[in-house]
């Protein structure tokens, strides 16, 4: 195969739509190959003032942008998460696109979780300043991550007053340096601050969402959830670097594209009002168009074989074979037979 330096534009689009039809008839590693090729087609229009793909650069740059956010964390395996390529990926979305809120939300609580201060605190500023100015962006925060990200970004400026004041004692301590007294009392309402933070934090860890609508969770209790005996429920958790369904003691292994197909018929569905092809256009292709039917019924075909592992009564996922409103072959979670809890971390659901 060539390299993708050395392909053209017509190469570079062919390769994708390949490499997106082999990803969605269940081969979930080609994650990285796509989004590297996207890069490489970008790269390619831009190299070409004469381009007739010139015009379509913005849209592109938003595409790629939108795919690193969703997808960057699962680049080395859809079944698993990583922080470092979350990171790197998140970064390079901002080249693309600096005003994303949830890039900079998500930058800044990996910084925060790695006591990189600094850089929490610059990106929680930026994710609250971009979501105040687009709040209409795709990916702009919730009000519960907005609210988030206000607390996360007072707790790193205590953090660095914190330190800029133990570091100014240290200096006045064992150097020549006229100084007022500095009575160490005088931080510890620094530290009740940052102590009230992130009490409220961690009794907000997570999300959970069932038909009741949704409420935040602490550790302890997103334990006492999944240990507890809820066999009567179907549990989507997205919270670990593994996406897990569960049921009735059992569970199974879910690739980022079966946990978000799921996530979205349990969320937007019913038998009243079941979710065509069109429905979900954002969810089943890496790049812009038409989904052909065949794909979304694999994908469910799919995400069926991997819930019969859990045992489960019947068939959770419903089909309405001709809608009302004409579309093509519709589906939905049935909720009224079994009931669904859907657990994610607060700080950017994946």
């Amino acid at each position: 195969m060539k390299k993708l330096a050395l392909l053209s534009v017509e190469e570079l689009l062919d390769q994708l739509e390949v490499l997106v039809d082999q990803r969605e008839d269940g081969k979930d590693y080609l994650l990285n190959s796509i989004i590297s090729t996207e890069t490489a087609l970008l790269r390619a229009i831009k190299a070409d003032p004469e381009s007739d793909y010139t015009l379509s650069i913005s849209k592109i740059e938003n595409d790629l942008a939108e795919h690193l956010v969703k997808y960057g964390t699962y680049l080395k395996t859809e079944y698993k998460k990583d922080d470092v390529a979350a990171q790197s990926t998140l970064k390079q979305a901002l080249r693309y696109d600096r005003t994303i809120p949830l890039a900079h939300y998500r930058l800044g609580f990996l910084a925060y979780k790695q006591q990189a201060y600094n850089h929490a605190l610059f990106h929680f500023q930026h994710a609250v300043e971009y979501n105040r100015l687009s709040p209409q962006h795709k990916m702009s925060l919730s009000n519960q991550q907005s609210y988030h990200a206000l607390l996360y970004l007072s707790n790193s400026a205590l953090y660095l007053a914190v330190d800029a004041q133990r570091q100014s004692l240290e200096i006045s301590i064992h150097n020549d340096v006229k100084q007022t007294k500095i009575n160490q009392l005088t931080l510890s309402p620094l530290y009740e601050l940052i102590d009230a933070n992130s009490s409220y934090l961690a009794q907000q860890a997570f999300q959970i969402k069932d038909s009741e609508g949704q409420r935040g969770a602490s550790w302890e209790e997103y334990e006492e959830l999944i240990d507890g005996d809820a066999s009567d429920e179907l549990m989507l958790d997205m919270t670990g670097r593994e996406i897990w369904a569960r049921y009735g003691g059992s569970a199974v292994k879910l690739t980022i594209l079966n946990a978000e197909l799921l996530r979205t018929l349990m969320l937007n569905s019913s038998e009243a009002q079941p979710l065509a092809k069109t429905d979900l256009s954002d969810l089943f292709s890496v790049k812009s168009g038409e989904i052909k039917i065949e794909r979304y019924v694999k994908s469910i075909s799919r995400l069926r074989e991997k819930l019969l592992k859990l045992k489960l009564p019947l068939d959770v996922i419903g089909m309405v074979a001709k809608p009302l409103n004409g579309q093509d072959t519709s589906y939905f979670y049935r909720a009224t037979d079994i009931p669904f809890v859907l657990i994610e971390h607060a700080e950017g659901g994946q």
